[in-house]
């Protein structure tokens, strides 16, 4: 009874390859899945302070990137306005980008203010105020390592009055249109 079932097992198992098959045996059958899906895009840009600078790892994905960078930092003078003098490093800025077009940036800084004095105004100046986010070839298109250096007068600086809170904010956006 053993025999007859194992032999009837093995006719079974026969039959359903030849009829799982198309056309006549040595035949070459096809048979096809196709796939459909998308990537979505995606650009971002971030910053480091003026210490920390990103090494190729932190480009490698857009999560590696976003764990890499910061919506925003901050930067005290090591001793007082002066230091802005012929330009002081305040941070980097980077990139990454998975679209066919570039990705322009805008970079601004507001002027020096104090809360003590309404009229205090000290003007700043950027080495850059505008970068590009290369679009992809390939691989991920990249802004690596944008130094951020901010410059005031000494002339301005020295017809300033006298505070300990004065404030200034560079700003980034984007200026690509879609």
């Amino acid at each position: 009874m053993k025999k007859t079932i194992a032999i009837l097992l093995v006719l079974v198992i026969g039959m359903a390859g030849m009829f799982a098959a198309d056309g006549a045996p040595g035949s070459t059958a096809e048979a096809k899945i196709n796939l459909n899906t998308n990537i979505s895009a995606f650009a971002a840009f971030g910053l480091t302070d003026f210490e920390t600078t990103l090494v190729a790892a932190d480009f490698n994905s857009l999560s590696a990137f976003n764990l890499a960078t910061e919506d925003e930092v901050s930067f005290t003078t090591e001793t007082d306005m002066y230091d802005f003098v012929g330009g002081t490093l305040v941070g980097y800025l980077h990139g990454i980008n998975n679209n066919i077009i570039d990705i322009e940036l805008g970079i601004a800084i507001t002027h020096f203010t104090t809360s003590d004095d309404a009229n205090a105004s000290i003007p700043l100046t950027l080495n850059i105020t505008e970068a590009t986010i290369s679009a992809t070839d390939g691989t991920l298109g990249t802004l690596e390592n944008e130094q951020i250096i901010v410059s005031a007068t000494q002339a301005d600086i020295d017809l300033a009055p006298a505070s300990e809170n004065y404030e200034a904010t560079v700003t980034i956006t984007v200026t690509t249109e879609a």
